[in-house]
Parts: structure tokens; C-alpha cells; sequence
């Protein structure tokens, strides 16, 4: 088993398509080990919490297993553990501001500034949970393919350019 993490700051919604501690478990289960995600959710604070749920599902995962190409992502609040919940992925609502600027050689760079996120409003998500003080365990696959749109895709061949050699 890999368990990845414990780091701090929260790893939820599509955080998790950037994430170092998502990826490490991902890549366990590439290997058809199972993976584990662990994220503190503040930005500082001791682990001792989040250690030990980590380790008791350690523990459950290696007893029960996880499906192959599935990982867990699991985002615990600073503090005593007050529950858990198994939750989707949520959907940040998030805004940037773009910084513009020139670097000391005199070129240019954009830098993502302040966000301003939010999330929907959907009690089954991962943001709720930890919203509420719970942690969140989402299940994850490395499978990304969008299967729905794949099937009518197949069927507009029009959409691909023509390659001729």
C-alpha cells in the first residue's frame, strides 16, 4: 500500500487534477497497489489527528482492498476528528485575478493571483464535508476517460481532421 501525504492544505474538487499528493497514490495503483491520499486541510498544524485516521484506514484498506485503479483521497480537518463521510469530487467555483507584470530581465510573466473560490452547494461533496468539520474520503480512479461523450464521438468521424499522407 502507498500512503501519500499527510501534507498540508486541502485537496479537494479539481485540486486534485494538480495535486502531488493525489498523484503518488494514483501511481500505486497504476502498479496495482492500493493508494491512499491524505491532506491536512489547514495550512499549518500537527498531524497527530490526521495520522491516525490514516492509519486506521490503512489498516481497513489492506483487510477489505480497494477495486483496481481506484485510490482514495482523504482531506481531514485540523483538530479532533469529529466524523467522516465517503463524498464525490466538488465543483469550485473559483475566480482569479491575472497579475501582469515584467521580471528584472525585462520579460514579461502573467501570475495567478488571490482567488476567490467557492464551491456548489451540494451536501454529498467533498467540499461539504470538510465544510462541516468531517473528513472527506472520495474515491478516485485513474481512468479519466469521459465514456458518454467517447461513444458519440465515435459516430462524428467529420470532427476529425483529414490526414493524408
Amino acid at each position: 500500500i502507498v500512503i501519500s501525504g499527510i501534507n498540508h492544505g486541502a485537496n479537494l474538487g479539481d485540486d486534485v487534477t494538480y495535486s502531488g499528493t493525489v498523484a503518488g497514490a494514483l501511481e500505486a495503483s497504476i502498479f496495482k497497489l492500493p493508494g491512499i491520499a491524505v491532506s491536512l486541510t489547514a495550512r499549518e498544524g500537527d498531524f497527530r489527528h490526521a495520522a491516525r485516521f490514516a492509519a486506521d484506514l490503512t489498516g481497513r484498506v489492506l483487510k477489505e482492498g480497494l477495486p483496481p485503479g481506484t485510490i482514495l483521497n482523504v482531506n481531514v480537518p485540523a483538530g479532533e476528528i469529529r466524523g467522516a463521510r465517503f463524498t464525490h469530487q466538488g465543483r469550485a467555483l473559483s475566480e482569479a485575478d491575472i497579475i501582469e507584470g515584467v521580471d528584472p530581465r525585462g520579460k514579461q510573466y502573467y501570475w495567478i493571483g488571490v482567488q476567490k473560490v467557492s464551491w456548489n452547494e451540494d451536501p454529498e461533496s467533498d467540499y461539504a464535508a470538510v465544510a462541516e468539520g468531517l473528513v472527506s474520503v472520495t474515491p478516485l480512479r485513474t481512468d479519466l476517460t469521459a465514456y458518454t461523450l467517447l461513444e458519440k464521438l465515435k459516430t462524428r468521424s467529420d470532427l476529425l481532421p483529414n490526414v493524408q499522407s
